[in-house]
Protein backbone atom coordinates (compact mmCIF):
# COMPACT_ATOMS: atom_id res chain seq x y z
CA UNK A 1 0.00 0.00 0.00
CA UNK A 2 1.44 3.33 -1.02
CA UNK A 3 -0.31 6.49 0.16
CA UNK A 4 1.37 9.56 -1.37
CA UNK A 5 0.68 13.09 -0.20
CA UNK A 6 2.38 16.49 -0.38
CA UNK A 7 3.81 15.79 3.04
CA UNK A 8 5.61 12.64 1.91
CA UNK A 9 4.84 8.97 1.28
CA UNK A 10 3.20 6.44 3.61
CA UNK A 11 3.57 2.71 2.93
CA UNK A 12 3.61 -0.64 4.72
CA UNK A 13 6.96 -2.35 5.01
CA UNK A 14 6.15 -6.06 4.96
CA UNK A 15 9.60 -7.22 6.01
CA UNK A 16 9.53 -5.16 9.25
CA UNK A 17 5.74 -5.35 9.72
CA UNK A 18 5.57 -1.58 10.23
CA UNK A 19 3.99 1.46 8.63
CA UNK A 20 6.58 3.94 7.32
CA UNK A 21 6.50 7.60 6.34
CA UNK A 22 9.30 9.09 4.20
CA UNK A 23 9.40 12.84 3.60
CA UNK A 24 11.71 15.78 3.17
CA UNK A 25 12.09 18.98 5.17
CA UNK A 26 14.37 21.99 5.40
CA UNK A 27 16.60 22.22 8.43
CA UNK A 28 17.49 25.46 10.27
CA UNK A 29 20.18 26.22 7.70
CA UNK A 30 17.74 25.84 4.81
CA UNK A 31 19.26 22.54 3.69
CA UNK A 32 16.89 19.83 2.37
CA UNK A 33 16.93 16.66 4.49
CA UNK A 34 15.14 13.27 4.31
CA UNK A 35 13.21 11.88 7.29
CA UNK A 36 11.96 8.33 8.02
CA UNK A 37 9.26 7.67 10.66
CA UNK A 38 7.80 4.24 11.46
CA UNK A 39 5.03 2.81 13.69
CA UNK A 40 3.06 -0.39 14.18
CA UNK A 41 -0.26 1.22 13.11
CA UNK A 42 -1.26 3.97 10.71
CA UNK A 43 -2.85 5.87 13.59
CA UNK A 44 0.38 5.86 15.62
CA UNK A 45 2.34 6.80 12.50
CA UNK A 46 0.14 9.83 11.82
CA UNK A 47 0.50 10.93 15.45
CA UNK A 48 4.28 10.73 15.11
CA UNK A 49 4.16 12.68 11.84
CA UNK A 50 2.08 15.40 13.55
CA UNK A 51 4.56 15.57 16.45
CA UNK A 52 7.44 15.89 14.00
CA UNK A 53 5.60 18.61 12.07
CA UNK A 54 4.96 20.59 15.26
CA UNK A 55 8.60 20.21 16.25
CA UNK A 56 9.65 21.58 12.87
CA UNK A 57 7.32 24.56 13.28
CA UNK A 58 8.86 25.38 16.66
CA UNK A 59 12.32 25.36 15.15
CA UNK A 60 11.46 27.18 11.96
CA UNK A 61 12.21 30.89 11.81
CA UNK A 62 10.88 32.99 9.00
CA UNK A 63 13.81 33.87 6.74
CA UNK A 64 12.38 37.28 5.88
CA UNK A 65 15.07 39.47 7.51
CA UNK A 66 18.45 39.60 5.83
CA UNK A 67 21.78 40.39 7.46
CA UNK A 68 21.98 43.96 6.19
CA UNK A 69 18.62 44.90 7.75
CA UNK A 70 19.52 43.30 11.08
CA UNK A 71 22.97 44.95 11.17
CA UNK A 72 21.32 48.35 10.73
CA UNK A 73 18.83 47.60 13.52
CA UNK A 74 21.57 46.23 15.80
CA UNK A 75 23.75 49.30 15.31
CA UNK A 76 21.01 51.81 16.07
CA UNK A 77 18.96 49.98 18.69
CA UNK A 78 21.42 47.70 20.50
CA UNK A 79 24.93 49.09 20.06
CA UNK A 80 24.60 52.88 19.93
CA UNK A 81 23.00 53.37 23.37
CA UNK A 82 25.57 51.08 25.03
CA UNK A 83 28.96 52.13 23.64
CA UNK A 84 31.00 55.30 23.17
CA UNK A 85 30.72 57.37 20.02
CA UNK A 86 34.12 56.19 18.76
CA UNK A 87 33.27 52.54 19.34
CA UNK A 88 29.96 52.96 17.52
CA UNK A 89 31.75 54.58 14.58
CA UNK A 90 34.23 51.71 14.52
CA UNK A 91 31.41 49.13 14.54
CA UNK A 92 29.80 50.93 11.60
CA UNK A 93 33.11 51.02 9.75
CA UNK A 94 34.04 47.37 10.26
CA UNK A 95 30.56 46.03 9.45
CA UNK A 96 30.67 47.52 5.97
CA UNK A 97 32.51 44.34 5.01
CA UNK A 98 29.23 42.41 5.04
CA UNK A 99 28.84 43.93 1.59
CA UNK A 100 31.75 41.92 0.25
CA UNK A 101 30.93 41.13 -3.35
CA UNK A 102 32.39 38.53 -5.65
CA UNK A 103 31.42 36.83 -8.89
CA UNK A 104 29.67 33.49 -8.50
CA UNK A 105 29.28 31.33 -11.62
CA UNK A 106 25.85 29.69 -11.36
CA UNK A 107 26.20 27.77 -14.63
CA UNK A 108 28.41 27.76 -17.72
CA UNK A 109 27.17 31.09 -19.04
CA UNK A 110 25.67 32.94 -16.10
CA UNK A 111 27.71 34.86 -13.51
CA UNK A 112 26.06 36.82 -10.69
CA UNK A 113 27.56 39.14 -8.10
CA UNK A 114 27.12 37.87 -4.55
CA UNK A 115 26.61 40.29 -1.62
CA UNK A 116 26.85 38.69 1.83
CA UNK A 117 24.63 41.42 3.28
CA UNK A 118 21.71 39.92 1.36
CA UNK A 119 22.00 36.59 3.17
CA UNK A 120 18.92 35.60 5.18
CA UNK A 121 19.81 35.47 8.86
CA UNK A 122 18.75 31.89 9.47
CA UNK A 123 20.51 30.65 6.35
CA UNK A 124 23.95 31.88 7.42
CA UNK A 125 26.08 28.82 8.17
CA UNK A 126 29.61 28.52 9.61
CA UNK A 127 30.98 27.54 6.18
CA UNK A 128 29.45 30.66 4.61
CA UNK A 129 31.07 32.85 7.27
CA UNK A 130 34.37 31.03 6.77
CA UNK A 131 34.19 31.62 3.01
CA UNK A 132 33.48 35.31 3.55
CA UNK A 133 36.46 35.72 5.89
CA UNK A 134 38.73 33.81 3.50
CA UNK A 135 37.65 35.97 0.56
CA UNK A 136 38.24 39.18 2.52
CA UNK A 137 41.68 37.97 3.58
CA UNK A 138 42.99 36.51 0.32
CA UNK A 139 40.90 37.93 -2.52
CA UNK A 140 39.98 41.38 -1.24
CA UNK A 141 36.75 43.27 -0.77
CA UNK A 142 34.60 44.85 -3.48
CA UNK A 143 37.44 47.30 -4.19
CA UNK A 144 39.84 44.35 -4.59
CA UNK A 145 41.82 45.33 -1.53
CA UNK A 146 42.98 42.38 0.56
CA UNK A 147 42.46 42.84 4.27
CA UNK A 148 45.01 42.16 6.99
CA UNK A 149 44.37 39.16 9.22
CA UNK A 150 43.94 41.50 12.18
CA UNK A 151 41.20 43.44 10.35
CA UNK A 152 39.40 40.26 9.28
CA UNK A 153 39.50 39.00 12.87
CA UNK A 154 38.01 42.28 14.08
CA UNK A 155 35.21 41.92 11.55
CA UNK A 156 34.62 38.32 12.69
CA UNK A 157 34.39 39.46 16.32
CA UNK A 158 31.84 42.21 15.63
CA UNK A 159 29.82 39.99 13.28
CA UNK A 160 29.72 37.46 16.12
CA UNK A 161 28.27 40.13 18.41
CA UNK A 162 25.63 40.98 15.78
CA UNK A 163 24.56 37.35 15.36
CA UNK A 164 24.65 36.68 19.09
CA UNK A 165 22.13 39.49 19.49
CA UNK A 166 20.03 37.97 16.69
CA UNK A 167 20.01 34.69 18.60
CA UNK A 168 19.01 36.44 21.84
CA UNK A 169 16.10 37.97 19.94
CA UNK A 170 14.97 34.56 18.64
CA UNK A 171 15.85 35.35 15.04
CA UNK A 172 18.28 32.45 14.77
CA UNK A 173 18.83 29.31 16.83
CA UNK A 174 22.61 29.38 17.02
CA UNK A 175 25.53 31.70 16.29
CA UNK A 176 27.49 30.37 13.28
CA UNK A 177 30.49 32.61 14.02
CA UNK A 178 31.28 30.57 17.15
CA UNK A 179 32.23 27.64 14.92
CA UNK A 180 34.63 29.71 12.80
CA UNK A 181 38.20 30.16 13.99
CA UNK A 182 40.03 33.48 13.63
CA UNK A 183 43.15 33.84 11.49
CA UNK A 184 46.50 33.51 13.19
CA UNK A 185 48.07 36.94 13.61
CA UNK A 186 51.83 37.08 14.15
CA UNK A 187 52.70 39.39 16.99
CA UNK A 188 54.05 42.62 15.59
CA UNK A 189 57.35 43.87 16.90
CA UNK A 190 57.11 47.44 18.17
CA UNK A 191 58.39 49.78 15.44
CA UNK A 192 59.74 53.15 16.56
CA UNK A 193 61.55 56.03 14.89
CA UNK A 194 64.61 57.85 16.14
CA UNK A 195 64.79 61.65 16.23
CA UNK A 196 66.06 61.86 12.64
CA UNK A 197 63.29 59.54 11.47
CA UNK A 198 60.64 61.70 13.14
CA UNK A 199 61.98 64.87 11.52
CA UNK A 200 62.09 63.23 8.09
CA UNK A 201 58.55 61.88 8.45
CA UNK A 202 57.20 65.25 9.58
CA UNK A 203 58.88 66.95 6.62
CA UNK A 204 57.14 64.58 4.21
CA UNK A 205 53.81 65.39 5.84
CA UNK A 206 54.52 69.12 5.86
CA UNK A 207 55.22 69.08 2.12
CA UNK A 208 52.00 67.16 1.48
CA UNK A 209 53.51 64.95 -1.22
CA UNK A 210 51.34 62.03 -0.19
CA UNK A 211 48.47 63.92 -1.85
CA UNK A 212 50.05 63.55 -5.31
CA UNK A 213 47.54 60.87 -6.29
CA UNK A 214 44.67 63.37 -5.99
CA UNK A 215 44.32 65.01 -9.41
CA UNK A 216 40.77 66.31 -8.90
CA UNK A 217 40.88 70.11 -8.66
CA UNK A 218 37.73 70.04 -6.54
CA UNK A 219 39.88 68.53 -3.79
CA UNK A 220 42.39 71.42 -3.80
CA UNK A 221 40.59 73.23 -0.99
CA UNK A 222 40.48 70.18 1.29
CA UNK A 223 44.06 69.25 0.38
CA UNK A 224 45.28 72.65 1.55
CA UNK A 225 43.41 72.20 4.82
CA UNK A 226 44.56 68.62 5.42
CA UNK A 227 48.16 69.50 4.64
CA UNK A 228 48.20 71.94 7.55
CA UNK A 229 46.06 69.82 9.83
CA UNK A 230 47.91 66.52 9.49
CA UNK A 231 51.26 68.18 10.11
CA UNK A 232 49.92 69.44 13.45
CA UNK A 233 48.20 66.12 14.20
CA UNK A 234 51.24 63.90 13.64
CA UNK A 235 53.49 66.35 15.48
CA UNK A 236 51.15 66.13 18.47
CA UNK A 237 51.02 62.34 18.20
CA UNK A 238 54.79 62.02 18.57
CA UNK A 239 55.08 64.73 21.22
CA UNK A 240 52.27 63.56 23.50
CA UNK A 241 51.95 59.79 23.11
CA UNK A 242 48.17 60.18 22.86
CA UNK A 243 45.95 57.55 21.28
CA UNK A 244 44.57 58.48 17.85
CA UNK A 245 41.01 58.35 19.27
CA UNK A 246 42.05 60.83 21.96
CA UNK A 247 43.67 63.12 19.40
CA UNK A 248 40.56 63.11 17.20
CA UNK A 249 38.36 63.94 20.21
CA UNK A 250 40.55 66.80 21.43
CA UNK A 251 38.95 70.25 21.68
CA UNK A 252 40.64 73.63 21.59
CA UNK A 253 39.32 74.32 25.06
CA UNK A 254 41.34 71.31 26.31
CA UNK A 255 44.63 73.02 25.42
CA UNK A 256 46.24 75.57 27.74
CA UNK A 257 48.56 77.50 25.44
CA UNK A 258 49.92 79.71 28.22
CA UNK A 259 50.98 76.89 30.53
CA UNK A 260 51.88 74.40 27.76
CA UNK A 261 49.64 71.46 28.56
CA UNK A 262 46.46 69.76 27.42
CA UNK A 263 43.76 67.72 29.15
CA UNK A 264 42.66 64.31 27.83
CA UNK A 265 39.07 63.78 28.90
CA UNK A 266 36.91 62.65 26.02
CA UNK A 267 37.95 59.03 25.35
CA UNK A 268 38.27 57.03 28.55
CA UNK A 269 40.02 53.68 28.02
CA UNK A 270 40.97 53.29 31.70
CA UNK A 271 40.43 55.32 34.85
CA UNK A 272 43.86 56.87 34.19
CA UNK A 273 42.90 57.99 30.68
CA UNK A 274 41.69 61.32 32.08
CA UNK A 275 45.01 63.06 32.44
CA UNK A 276 47.16 66.16 31.94
CA UNK A 277 49.99 66.08 29.40
CA UNK A 278 52.62 68.81 29.26
CA UNK A 279 53.86 69.79 25.80
CA UNK A 280 57.08 71.27 24.48
CA UNK A 281 57.15 74.81 23.09
CA UNK A 282 57.57 73.72 19.47
CA UNK A 283 54.46 71.54 19.56
CA UNK A 284 52.46 74.31 21.26
CA UNK A 285 53.53 76.72 18.51
CA UNK A 286 52.50 74.26 15.79
CA UNK A 287 49.06 73.97 17.38
CA UNK A 288 48.77 77.76 17.61
CA UNK A 289 49.65 78.11 13.93
CA UNK A 290 47.11 75.50 12.97
CA UNK A 291 44.40 77.15 15.06
CA UNK A 292 44.99 80.46 13.27
CA UNK A 293 44.91 78.69 9.92
CA UNK A 294 41.71 76.80 10.82
CA UNK A 295 39.94 80.01 11.90
CA UNK A 296 40.98 81.72 8.67
CA UNK A 297 39.90 78.71 6.61
CA UNK A 298 36.50 78.68 8.31
CA UNK A 299 36.03 82.41 7.72
CA UNK A 300 36.89 82.10 4.01
CA UNK A 301 34.73 79.00 3.44
CA UNK A 302 31.69 79.55 5.63
CA UNK A 303 29.34 78.02 3.10
CA UNK A 304 31.43 74.88 2.96
CA UNK A 305 33.24 74.49 6.29
CA UNK A 306 31.45 74.52 9.63
CA UNK A 307 33.45 73.37 12.62
CA UNK A 308 31.56 71.24 15.14
CA UNK A 309 32.00 71.16 18.93
CA UNK A 310 35.23 73.20 19.08
CA UNK A 311 37.18 70.21 17.73
CA UNK A 312 40.89 70.64 17.01
CA UNK A 313 41.06 68.11 14.19
CA UNK A 314 38.19 67.88 11.74
CA UNK A 315 37.24 66.61 8.32
CA UNK A 316 37.52 68.93 5.33
CA UNK A 317 33.98 70.17 6.02
CA UNK A 318 34.42 70.75 9.76
CA UNK A 319 32.94 67.51 11.09
CA UNK A 320 34.83 65.20 13.45
CA UNK A 321 37.87 63.56 11.89
CA UNK A 322 37.27 59.83 12.17
CA UNK A 323 40.35 57.76 13.13
CA UNK A 324 39.48 54.99 10.67
CA UNK A 325 39.13 57.41 7.76
CA UNK A 326 42.43 59.08 8.64
CA UNK A 327 44.12 55.70 8.82
CA UNK A 328 42.64 54.26 5.65
CA UNK A 329 42.82 57.26 3.34
CA UNK A 330 45.87 59.17 4.55
CA UNK A 331 48.14 57.40 7.08
CA UNK A 332 49.05 54.48 4.83
CA UNK A 333 49.92 56.90 2.01
CA UNK A 334 52.05 58.97 4.39
CA UNK A 335 54.19 56.05 5.53
CA UNK A 336 54.52 54.76 1.98
CA UNK A 337 55.72 58.16 0.77
CA UNK A 338 58.19 58.28 3.67
CA UNK A 339 59.41 54.72 2.85
CA UNK A 340 58.47 53.51 6.34
CA UNK A 341 57.60 49.84 6.95
CA UNK A 342 53.95 48.81 6.54
CA UNK A 343 53.75 47.82 10.20
CA UNK A 344 54.53 51.37 11.32
CA UNK A 345 50.97 51.85 12.52
CA UNK A 346 49.46 55.03 13.94
CA UNK A 347 49.94 53.56 17.40
CA UNK A 348 53.68 53.48 16.73
CA UNK A 349 53.79 57.25 17.30
CA UNK A 350 52.77 56.43 20.86
CA UNK A 351 55.43 53.71 21.09
CA UNK A 352 58.04 56.09 19.69
CA UNK A 353 57.15 58.72 22.29
CA UNK A 354 57.48 56.27 25.18
CA UNK A 355 60.66 54.64 23.87
CA UNK A 356 62.56 57.90 23.34
CA UNK A 357 61.59 59.15 26.80
CA UNK A 358 62.76 55.87 28.36
CA UNK A 359 66.04 55.92 26.48
CA UNK A 360 66.63 59.47 27.67
CA UNK A 361 66.15 58.69 31.35
CA UNK A 362 62.54 59.77 32.02
CA UNK A 363 61.03 57.86 34.94
CA UNK A 364 58.78 54.97 33.94
CA UNK A 365 56.04 56.18 36.28
CA UNK A 366 55.96 59.56 34.52
CA UNK A 367 55.77 57.86 31.11
CA UNK A 368 52.98 55.56 32.30
CA UNK A 369 50.99 58.58 33.48
CA UNK A 370 51.50 60.42 30.18
CA UNK A 371 50.29 57.39 28.23
CA UNK A 372 47.25 56.91 30.47
CA UNK A 373 48.09 53.28 31.20
CA UNK A 374 46.08 51.49 33.87
CA UNK A 375 49.22 50.52 35.83
CA UNK A 376 52.97 51.10 35.76
CA UNK A 377 53.34 47.33 35.51
CA UNK A 378 51.55 47.39 32.16
CA UNK A 379 53.98 50.03 30.90
CA UNK A 380 56.95 48.00 32.12
CA UNK A 381 55.65 44.90 30.35
CA UNK A 382 54.96 46.78 27.11
CA UNK A 383 58.41 48.35 26.94
CA UNK A 384 60.45 45.59 28.58
CA UNK A 385 62.59 45.27 25.43
CA UNK A 386 63.65 48.93 25.75
CA UNK A 387 64.57 48.50 29.39
CA UNK A 388 66.58 45.37 28.55
CA UNK A 389 68.58 47.26 25.92
CA UNK A 390 69.20 50.05 28.43
CA UNK A 391 70.54 47.47 30.86
CA UNK A 392 73.31 46.66 28.41
CA UNK A 393 74.63 50.21 28.66
CA UNK A 394 74.28 50.40 32.45
CA UNK A 395 77.85 49.27 33.14
CA UNK A 396 79.44 51.88 30.86
CA UNK A 397 77.13 54.53 32.32
CA UNK A 398 78.25 53.56 35.82
CA UNK A 399 81.86 53.84 34.71
CA UNK A 400 81.23 57.38 33.47
CA UNK A 401 79.60 58.34 36.79
CA UNK A 402 82.55 57.08 38.84
CA UNK A 403 85.06 59.06 36.75
CA UNK A 404 83.39 62.34 37.64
Amino acid sequence: MNNKSNAGSIFYLEKRKRWVWVGTYNNEQGEKKKKWISALTQKNLREKIEDFTEELKSKTIEPGMNLEVWVEKWLNVVAQPMVSENTFIWYTHILKYIHFTCDIQTDKDHIVQYDFGNEKLNLITPIKVQELLRNLRYFGNKNHKKLAARTVNSFRRVLGMVLKSAMENDLIKSNPVLKVRPFKVPKDSIVVLDCKGIHNFLEIIKQGKYFDHYSNKKFDRERKYYKQEFYALVSLGFASGMRISEICSLKWNDINFDEHYLQVKWVLKTENSYRKITLDSETINKLKEFKEFQNSFQENHQEYFYKENDLVFTSGTGKKLEPNNFREYYWYRMIKKASLPENFRIHCMRHTHATLLLENGVNIKVISKRLGHSTVEFTLKTYAHVIESMEESAASKWEEIMKE
